[in-house]
C-alpha cells in the first residue's frame, strides 16, 4: 500500500526534491493579521509523503538513503521556519521537524550503519536546531502587523466603519480606554524582549518575560487610560511565549537525536550502554549537549533507557512525561536498542 501511494505521487515527490534543492523557502508577503493560510495543511501532507518514502527505503535495506531522506524533511521544517511567514508558519515548520526527528530516532534504533556514518549524521544535525533567524524575522513581522492593526483600530477601520462621522465618534469613544501610542510602546517592548530571548534558555526567558509583563489588576488596567491596548497586548503575548517554548523543545529534540546517534556508536563498540553521557566524550560527542530549558546537561538513565529534558516546569521528574492530572513534566526520548 505504501508503494502504491508513492507511485501515485511520483510527480509530487519529484517537484518536492527540486524545491528542496533551492536555497530558500519563501511565501508571498503577509500584509494583515488574520490571513487564511490553507496551504499549511498541505505542507504537513508533503512531509508525511516524504517520510513514507524514507520508511519504505529503510524497510527495503536502503538505510543510508532513508536517513538522508528523513534529514531532508528536518531541513524542510527548518526552512519553513524562516519562510517570511508569521508564528503559525514557524510552528508548522517546527512540527514537521519534530515529526521527522521522531522518525529518525526510530531508524537509529534498528539501523545497521557503521559508527563513522552515524557520526556524519550527528554532525549534519548541528545546524538544524531552532531557526533563530526565522524566529527573529517572525518577531519583527508580528510587531509590524500588530502595530498596523492598532493604527487601524484607532481610526475605526478595524470596526468596519467607513462613514467619516461615525469613525470620529469611534475615535472619541476609544480615548478613555485606548491609547494607541502607549499600545505601540507595549508591543515594541514585548518585541524587543522576545528578540533578546531568542538565543536564551527557557529559564532566562521566563525571567525576561516577567520584566515586561503588563499590569496585573483589572483596576489598574481601567485607570491606565489604555484598557483596550493592555488587554490586546495580553492576548497577543501567549502565542509568542508558545513559540519561544517550542524553540527550546526543538533544540532539545535535535540534541537528544545526536545523543542517540552517539549511544548507538558506543553500543556498536562496547555492546552495552554507557553509565554516563560523559563516557561519550570525546570519542562519540565533542561535549554533552545541554538542556535548552535549564542550561544543565541533558539527563540520561541507562536503567530506564531514556534521555530527557526537564521541560517547561524546570523540575527534574526522573523522565516522567506527565503526572496523574496529565500535566506536562519532563520531555523523554526512548532508547530502543
Amino acid at each position: 500500500m505504501a508503494q502504491e501511494i508513492l507511485d501515485e505521487n511520483l510527480k509530487s515527490l519529484s517537484l518536492i526534491d527540486a524545491a528542496l534543492a533551492l536555497p530558500q523557502f519563501q511565501i508571498p508577503e503577509i500584509l494583515t493579521l488574520g490571513e487564511n493560510f490553507e496551504y499549511l495543511s498541505g505542507w504537513k501532507d508533503i512531509s508525511r509523503l516524504m517520510l513514507l518514502r524514507a520508511l519504505v527505503e529503510f524497510r527495503t535495506g536502503k538505510e543510508n538513503e532513508a536517513v538522508n531522506s528523513t534529514l531532508r524533511v528536518v531541513r524542510l521544517g527548518h526552512q519553513i521556519e524562516d519562510c517570511g511567514g508569521g508564528q503559525i508558519h514557524y510552528l508548522v515548520g517546527a512540527a514537521i521537524k519534530q515529526m521527522a526527528l521522531g522518525a529518525l530516532g526510530e531508524m537509529i534504533a534498528r539501523a545497521t550503519l557503521s559508527c563513522d556514518v552515524l557520526k556524519v549524521y550527528a554532525h549534519k544535525l548541528e545546524q538544524l536546531g531552532a531557526n533563530q533567524m526565522g524566529l527573529t524575522n517572525v518577531t519583527k513581522l508580528n510587531y509590524q502587523l500588530l502595530r498596523a492593526n492598532i493604527s487601524d483600530l484607532a481610526s475605526g477601520k478595524n470596526m468596519g466603519i467607513s462613514n467619516a462621522t461615525m469613525r470620529s465618534a469611534a475615535e472619541l469613544l476609544n480615548k478613555p480606554f485606548f491609547n494607541p501610542g502607549k499600545t505601540h510602546k507595549i508591543y515594541a517592548d514585548h518585541a524587543r524582549a522576545r528578540l533578546e530571548c531568542i538565543p536564551q534558555m527557557y529559564r532566562e526567558i521566563l525571567t525576561h518575560q516577567i520584566a515586561v509583563s503588563t499590569n496585573d489588576s483589572v483596576f489598574q488596567l481601567l485607570i491606565s487610560g489604555n484598557f483596550i491596548g493592555e488587554s490586546l497586548a495580553r492576548i497577543s503575548k501567549t502565542p509568542s511565549e508558545k513559540v519561544l517554548s517550542q524553540k527550546c523543545r526543538e533544540n532539545v529534540a535535535v540534541s537528544a537525536t545526536q545523543i542517540l546517534l552517539a549511544l548507538k556508536c558506543y553500543t556498536l563498540k562496547f555492546q552495552m550502554l554507557p553509565e554516563s553521557l560523559n563516557d561519550l566524550v570525546p570519542e562519540f560527542l565533542p561535549v554533552v549537549p545541554v538542556d535548552d530549558f535549564d542550561g544543565k546537561p541533558l539527563r540520561y538513565s541507562p536503567e530506564k533507557k531514556i534521555i530527557y529534558s526537564v521541560g517547561a516546569d524546570l523540575m527534574d521528574s526522573g523522565g516522567q512525561k506527565t503526572n496523574a492530572a496529565r500535566e506536562s513534566l519532563d520531555i523523554p526520548f526512548k532508547i530502543n536498542f
